[in-house]
């Protein structure tokens, strides 16, 4: 007996009309109260006249669930109403059911903004897992930002039929009939599960059909008896000798009358493994020690699981090459699953979409042992503050024998905060096989460079592979091949003390102007070496630094704003630091405070527009609006209205965020003029001239823009480096002067007096009241004089240190040394001279 269902806002609705159906549960609420209604919440709960009709009201952040018990009953159907009223942005309405006692819920209605019109909306339908149910639950939901935000559920009626239908029994088989590849010696095997779905019992009789290299390990099915609901299991087998795909049946015999010889098909590849892989191929044999993250985890249920050491994301030692291929889509929705706030003042784990990954459809390659997104860099996905944005990054893939023919592959990846430069670091992990099957995926975040919103948060989702061959899979093989082998040499931080014995460096300094549970990265560059430090997490050390993701905040101002007026100044063999904002920014039409305002003057934060020249007071004070505010529209009519004409431009340096949004806009403007009306400054001239031939990751092809059709860089932040990145743009500033490869490609006066090399030129004192200045900024770089350091003594004259600085807790030093010094952390330090005190016993610091 088959029953025919249809999937409905992802609640299971029987196609079949039901007949003499019984009231299990209704409430009106026409008796003007809600007795039998539980609520919770911030907010007001009460039965509410509307008319002459009454409804039961939530307000704000309440709820109301009523418990209904359905045991001894089938065919249920639960009927109800929802009104919503007064929404606004972000504002929510909710109509769930719960079938596990309240652990888990189902939108029936959801209403939002727009749908607030206070009529009824319906639900008519039969949840899964209703019948015979005695842990149903119903609630209303409201999810608003005030207490005027009101939520209206009316006419809940919940039906069925007392006791069974048909008598008669139906069986079902669920499980995975393709065992995929499996390497010659190996086995794979799996779980078919027999359930009686029918109302009667199912009589089963023997159990037959398979052959070598097929076989069953275990079976309690044969020969037995399923009541209704029950259910048995057969564990099936694939342990191929020799290469090739096999196919083979297995015949379950019953009682049921439609089926009473089901036939499954069973497959299989038998792989040898004896070629090479390849690229960046392994040495171990497969036989891999492993308590976490195993093949029962992934092929298991999905579910919350638990947090656990990132050592169960990693390529483990003794890992053997894999004998799959992955070429296609990764596919999953990103239901919530475990979550735990660890910093959150702004209570943003309120907003939709937070607590759960964004729903997931993209395309990888494998090239030997690693597995490669084929889109690198932001992935401005979000549509809503509090839904994320990605970032892929290249992961590895490996085959270990308990994984049963399967390989398994390793992603790292990033959520961003919508619009903003927060960086939380994860990994997600599956097995799949060359068949196109696959497990569920397991992921984690438990790392984030982001003062004020941290979390963990993990699960195991159900997936789907999506074979099909990408069309520029070996450009994409290639550019990565060449992507890493032209990565700086990397050695630990510990290597500086046994490279340079003589100089009786302490390590442990080294980094320790920042408390470690805030550091992310740092490291030090030198003598083409990389000396490389941090990289832990709230769950053991992150498995891919290489190309774990760390923000640029306000770093982006040098790196895109600095850098690009330095390639423009260059590229156009002028004076177009000169340029007048006016002429180039349409919006800053005000002559009086952009009248004779030049784009260095912009670049220096020296417009004489401000309201107070405090030290940062403005950007404290008055940035939020602009940082929030996504068009450019929006962001342009503040940066170019919000402030007063104080001063003559280039007299008063005055931190605005906005001002080096106002460059964007200026190059961009100035290079379409140059070269025509649909190029952009960053993708057209900053990203083809500086990142690709500086050799700099993919992932920096891609900043933060404006969500409107202007799409605008926001130049003042929005970057996401690698660590390799961060000092390779360093030595090329500090080292090069502005030069890739022999070739000037910034200009060289601006370099010199961005790296305080002109005496002449050393910008704006970024504290007036001081009579000697000890802090510079000059072309959105930072200067600071470690001659006023009382931890780096042995400075006698000016010794300016310039450096990148960033929101929270990111600094990179270039040094006089031709060091360089970089950390990303999140504790709101600073600080550098406890390093620097160590890298002077290497190579003096002091001019």
């Amino acid at each position: 007996m088959k029953k025919i269902t249809l999937l409905a806002s992802g609640v299971m609705l029987l196609a079949s009309s039901l007949v003499h159906a019984d009231s299990i549960f209704s409430d009106n609420f026409q008796d003007a109260n809600i007795n039998g209604w539980a609520t919770s919440g911030s907010g007001v709960a009460a039965a509410s006249l509307y008319g002459s009709n009454y409804s039961l009201r939530v307000s704000y952040r309440k709820s109301a669930t009523a418990a209904i018990s359905t045991a001894g009953y089938s065919d249920v159907t639960l009927a109800a109403d929802l009104a919503a009223y007064s929404l606004e942005y972000n504002d929510y309405c909710y109509a769930e059911v719960s079938i596990d006692g309240g652990s888990n819920w189902s939108h029936l209605i959801t209403l939002a903004n727009g749908s607030d019109d206070s009529a009824f909306r319906s639900y008519d339908g039969s949840p899964v897992g209703a019948d015979n149910n005695s842990d149903m639950q119903v609630r209303v939901r409201a999810n608003g930002n005030a207490y005027n935000d009101y939520c209206y559920l009316d006419n809940v009626l919940v039906q069925g039929t007392p006791g069974g239908s048909n008598g008669a029994p139906d069986i079902n088989l669920t499980g995975n009939s393709a065992l995929g590849s499996v390497n010659l010696g190996a086995s794979n095997s799996s779980v078919i599960t027999v359930a009686n779905d029918g109302d009667a019992d199912l009589l089963i009789g023997a159990t037959t059909g398979l052959a070598v290299p097929f076989g069953i390990s275990q079976n309690n099915c044969a020969n037995t008896t399923l009541a209704p609901a029950a259910s048995c299991t057969i564990t099936t087998t694939f342990s191929p000798t020799s290469a090739g795909t096999f196919n083979d049946n297995l015949l379950i015999n019953s009682n049921d009358s439609d089926e009473p010889a089901l036939s499954l098909n069973l497959t299989g590849t038998g792989v040898d493994t004896s070629s090479t892989c390849a690229y960046d191929c392994l040495t171990g044999s497969g036989s891999v020690s492993r308590s976490t993250v195993t093949y029962a985890n992934l092929t298991g249920s999905p579910g919350n699981g638990s947090l656990v050491n990132y050592s169960g994301f990693a390529l483990p030692t003794n890992a053997a090459n894999p004998s799959n291929t992955f070429e296609g889509s990764l596919v999953f929705t990103g239901t919530q699953r475990g979550w735990a706030s660890i910093t959150d003042p702004y209570a943003y784990a309120t907003l939709s979409g937070v607590k759960q990954l964004p729903n997931f459809n993209y395309q990888f390659v494998q090239h030997g042992t690693h597995i490669i997104p084929v889109q690198r860099g932001l992935i401005q996905s979000g549509a809503a503050l509090g839904q994320w944005d990605l970032i892929l990054e290249p992961g590895r893939v490996w085959d270990e024998t308990s994984d049963n023919g399967y390989s398994r592959a390793a992603i790292p990846f990033a959520l961003t905060e919508y619009n903003q430069n927060c960086t939380h670091n994860g990994v997600l992990t599956f097995l799949f096989n060359d068949s196109g099957n696959i497990s569920n995926v397991q992921y984690q975040i438990a790392a984030e460079t982001c003062n004020y919103y941290q979390f963990n948060m993990y699960g195991r989702l159900a997936a789907s592979y999506n074979k099909a061959s990408v069309s520029n899979a070996g450009t994409i093989k290639a550019a990565y091949e060449t992507e890493v082998a032209n990565r700086m040499p990397i050695k630990s931080i510990s290597a500086l003390a046994t490279d340079y014995p003589s100089a009786g460096i302490t390590v442990s300094n080294i980094g320790s102007d920042q408390t470690a549970s805030a550091m992310t990265l740092y490291g030090v560059a030198y003598n083409g070496v990389h000396y490389v430090g941090g990289c832990a997490t709230r769950y053991g050390d992150f498995p891919f630094c290489d190309v774990m993701s760390v923000p640029s905040y306000s770093t982006a101002k040098s790196v895109v704003g600095g850098i690009g007026l330095m390639r423009l100044e260059q590229k156009y063999a002028g004076t177009q630091k000169a340029a007048l904002v006016k002429d180039y920014v349409a919006e800053c039409n005000n002559t009086t405070k952009w009248g004779s305002v030049s784009l260095e003057d912009v670049l220096d934060m020296a417009t004489g527009n401000y309201a107070s020249s405090g030290y940062e007071t403005d950007e404290t004070n008055n940035a939020t609006d602009w940082l929030y505010n996504n068009t450019h529209s929006g962001k342009i009519d503040i940066s170019c209205n919000f402030y007063s004409h104080k001063t003559s431009p280039g007299s008063t340096w005055v931190y605005h965020s906005s001002d080096t949004y106002i460059l964007g806009r200026a190059l961009n403007n100035y290079v379409q003029g140059q070269e025509g009306s649909s190029k952009d400054f960053f993708a057209d001239m900053l990203v083809p001239d500086v990142f690709v031939p500086l050799g700099v990751s993919p992932s920096l092809y891609k900043s933060i823009r404006t969500r409107d059709t202007t799409s605008a860089a926001v130049t003042a932040l929005g970057l996401f480096y690698h660590r390799d990145d961060v000092v390779k743009i360093a030595d090329m500033l500090n080292n090069d002067n502005g030069k890739i490869n022999g070739v000037q490609i910034l200009d060289a006066a601006m370099v010199d007096a961005s790296l305080q090399r002109n005496a002449s030129d050393r910008g704006l004192p970024t504290d007036p009241s001081q009579s000697t200045s000890t802090s510079q900024y000059n072309n959105s770089f930072w200067a600071y004089d470690l001659n006023a350091s009382t931890t780096v003594t042995n400075c006698t004259s000016e010794t300016w240190i310039p450096y990148l600085s960033g929101y929270g807790g990111v600094g990179i030093q270039m040094l006089p040394n031709g060091m360089t010094y970089y950390f990303f952390s999140d504790g709101l330090e600073y600080g550098f001279t406890k390093t620097l005190k160590e890298l002077d016993k290497i190579t003096p610091l002091c001019n």
